[in-house]
């Protein structure tokens, strides 16, 4: 079962307001305060009875309700079928309507595993201590707190606990860059990460973003049919990090539903990019001095450009081209923007857009979440065939490719678009002036300072450029014809003109 539908009447800052959601994934992006926590609080009511009290009812009003919509039954919940389940205000009185040939009532839901429906994770989970007593029940609680945390990661911490385990231990690779296992302590165990032998980093002494990781990451592992109820995910984490979870919540979300709520334009940029996603703007005004929530679900692509405008991203003045072009590494592609272009391909000029994703371990998470955000802001693959990503030769890169390819060319994309040049360094393709040079700088073992001699070499080719007009233009037509080459070709699939 999934919920389909939320009503508030009189319920805190709503007077009437209804949301229809999503199956997989919903984002609430709105200003603190403007009862995105109220929504979440609502569905919680479901399991925990707490969750909102007769306090919430809206001020000036005498009676209030929550009404939950199901899609599917609910009788392995609730071990009986209805199609809502409603909650009065003030008096907090429960109800539901059955199924046409079903008896009345329900059970309540617990909240232990397995017969939890929601996994709640909220922003504002704390810790002021966990409970180090390690055992089923303490691992099968789900309160939406996270004092039973060790339990848990010593559950999935078990290597004969497939496939939980892998995917913990998977999703701690990516997310958080080491393992947290569950190591012997002075009253039970506790989680850390172990250095070597008996040397570990204790979950205690790690900043306040890793638990809270930790907590979402353990349930995403064991979740199916679930409804997660997440409040800000993107707390206390780094902007890749956060990119790899939010890749978990998407995988999770082919056997769950998640609501989540958010004030980070990633979140929204790339969960609001998946197919059948919804995103809703939770907004706050006032009547008679009163504030008043209302949600907008947001759906057409000026709006969502709009919304991503008041997040931060400087959309207002986005001039966007017709294509682009992925590039390796910054001096490639100040090269060929400047240069190479205008002296060979002018039709790209103002065209065609490119991009430097600052080293090929950054090429392809540059490109997908370049393609997220223009699904998110179109509502279809707007560059689809019309962006290309070219990089050095070498295994290394060769791998990046092979792997774009085969996630895109599943999805209509020419796989031509995703090649590599036939030398293994761009600087190679400077003029014969500067060959020594090259080689000079291209043998320096030492990653940073080859990169910072790598800008000195382009920064003395832009000035030797500058001196030499069309000495440089004519050399650059020789030493660089694979690329001027590349790039001519570009433009005949674009139809851009010139030769």
């Amino acid at each position: 079962m999934w919920v389909s539908e939320l009503k508030l009447a009189n319920v805190r800052g709503f007077s009437e307001e209804t949301i229809h959601f999503s199956e997989t994934v919903n984002v609430l992006v709105g200003e603190n305060n403007g009862g995105k926590s109220t929504i979440l609080k609502a569905l919680l009511l479901l399991q925990d009875t707490t969750a909102l009290a007769r306090a919430d009812l809206r001020i000036g009003t005498e009676s209030g309700e929550a009404t939950i919509t199901f899609n599917g039954g609910t009788s392995d919940y609730y071990g009986t079928n209805f199609s809502d389940f409603r909650v009065r205000f003030p008096d907090m009185k429960r109800s539901t309507t059955p199924v046409e040939g079903m008896k009345s009532g329900f059970k309540e839901l617990t909240q232990n595993e397995p017969n939890n429906f929601i996994y709640p994770h909220s922003a504002k989970r704390k810790v002021t201590s966990y409970i180090e007593a390690v055992n089923q029940t303490n691992a099968n609680t789900v309160d939406g707190k996270l004092g039973y945390l060790y339990s848990k990661i010593d559950r999935v911490s078990n290597s004969e606990y497939k496939p939980m385990h892998e995917k913990y231990m998977q999703a701690c690779d990516e997310v958080l860059g080491f393992r947290v296992t569950a190591v012997p302590s002075d009253e039970g165990k506790q989680a850390a990460y172990i250095i070597q032998g008996r040397n570990h980093i204790p979950l205690v002494s790690m900043g306040e973003g890793v638990p809270q990781v930790l907590g979402l990451i353990v349930d995403l592992c064991e979740a199916r049919n679930k409804l997660f109820l997440l409040e800000e995910p993107e707390n206390d984490l780094h902007p890749q990090a956060l990119k790899r979870l939010l890749e978990l919540v998407v995988e999770a979300s082919e056997h769950n539903q998640f609501i989540i709520t958010t004030h980070s334009n990633i979140v929204v940029g790339h969960l609001g990019a998946e197919e059948g996603g919804k995103v809703f703007c939770v907004r706050t005004g006032y009547e008679d001095r009163l504030p008043k929530s209302t949600v907008d679900e947001v759906s057409e692509p000026g709006q969502r450009r709009e919304m991503l405008e008041e997040m931060g991203y400087a959309l207002g003045d986005f001039d966007l081209p017709e294509a682009w072009v992925f590039l390796e590494e910054s001096s490639a592609e100040m090269i060929i923007r400047d240069h190479l272009i205008p002296w060979f391909v002018p039709e790209m000029q103002r065209r065609v857009k490119t991009y430097a994703a600052g080293g090929i371990n950054k090429v392809k998470q540059g490109f997908e979440s370049f393609n997220r955000l223009f699904v998110f802001l179109h509502l279809a693959e707007t560059y689809k065939n019309r962006a290309w990503v070219i990089v050095d030769s070498g295994d290394e890169a060769g791998k990046v490719i092979e792997e774009l390819k085969g996630l895109y060319s599943p999805r209509g994309w020419n796989e031509n678009h995703f090649t590599q040049f036939e030398k293994d360094n761009f600087e190679k393709y400077y003029p014969a002036t500067f060959k020594g040079e090259v080689s000079r700088v291209l043998g320096i073992q030492d990653r940073k300072q080859r990169q910072d001699e790598k800008k000195a070499l382009r920064q003395s080719v832009e000035d030797w450029i500058e001196s030499n007009g069309e000495v440089a233009r004519s050399e650059f037509e020789s030493s660089a014809i694979e690329v001027i080459d590349k790039l001519k070709e570009i433009a005949r699939e674009l139809d851009l003109g010139g030769e």
